[in-house]
C-alpha cells in the first residue's frame, strides 16, 4: 500500500503521475455571506477590547467614575483603572471555557446568537452606569463572557461550514475583523 511504501522511504514523486483532488464543496455567494457575518463577532471582540483605552482620556468618564484629589481634581487609582480594564478579559475566558460545550449541545449557529445578546446585555450595563464604576467593570464583565464565547465559537462555526477552499480565507477574516474592531475603536 502507499502507507507500507512511505514507511518504508519508497516515496515516488507525484508530480505527473497523480492529480491532486479537487477542492470540496462548491464556493457559493451565501457561503461567504455566511462566513463574514460570522466574523462579525471578531469586530465585537475588537471594538471592546481597543475602546477602554480612550475612555481613560475623557473628562466625563473620568469625573463619572475616577476619585476625587482633595484639590478637586479626578484621577483613577491602579486598581481601579486595572479591574475596569480586566475584567473584560476575564469574561472573555469564563465565555471561551463554556463555549465550546454548549456549541454542541445547542448548536453553533444558536450559540452565536444566544452570545451576540449576551453582550449586548453587557453592554447596556455598561451604558446605563451613570456613576458606578462597580456596574461599568460588572458589565464589561458580562460583556467579556460574550465576547470570549463568541471567540471559539465564531471560527468553529467557520471552520465547518464553509467550504474547503475558502476555510482558510474566512476564518482569518475573524481575525481580520478583531483588528478592524480595534482600530475602529481608536477612530472614534
Amino acid at each position: 500500500t502507499e502507507t507500507e511504501a512511505m514507511t518504508a522511504g519508497q516515496v515516488e514523486s507525484t508530480a505527473g503521475n497523480h492529480e491532486l483532488p479537487a477542492p470540496a464543496g462548491k464556493v457559493t455567494f451565501m457561503a461567504v455571506f455566511m462566513g463574514l457575518v460570522a466574523s462579525i463577532g471578531g469586530f465585537m471582540f475588537g471594538y471592546a477590547s481597543g475602546q477602554i483605552s480612550g475612555y481613560w482620556q475623557m473628562s466625563d468618564f473620568l469625573q463619572r467614575f475616577g476619585q476625587q484629589n482633595a484639590d478637586g481634581t479626578y484621577y483613577f487609582s491602579a486598581y481601579r483603572q486595572g479591574a475596569i480594564t480586566a475584567l473584560l478579559c476575564g469574561g472573555a475566558a469564563v465565555g471561551s471555557l463554556i463555549a465550546g460545550r454548549l456549541a454542541d449541545v445547542i448548536g453553533r449557529k444558536f450559540c452565536i446568537s444566544l452570545f451576540a445578546f449576551w453582550t449586548a446585555i453587557g453592554v447596556i450595563i455598561e451604558i446605563s452606569s451613570t456613576s458606578s464604576w462597580g456596574q461599568f467593570a460588572a458589565g464589561r464583565f458580562v460583556d467579556g463572557i460574550g465576547i470570549g464565547a463568541l471567540s471559539v465559537v465564531v471560527p468553529m462555526y467557520q471552520g465547518e461550514s464553509a467550504p474547503r477552499v475558502i476555510r482558510g480565507v474566512l476564518i482569518a477574516c475573524y481575525q481580520l475583523f478583531v483588528t478592524l474592531g480595534i482600530w475602529t475603536s481608536y477612530m472614534i
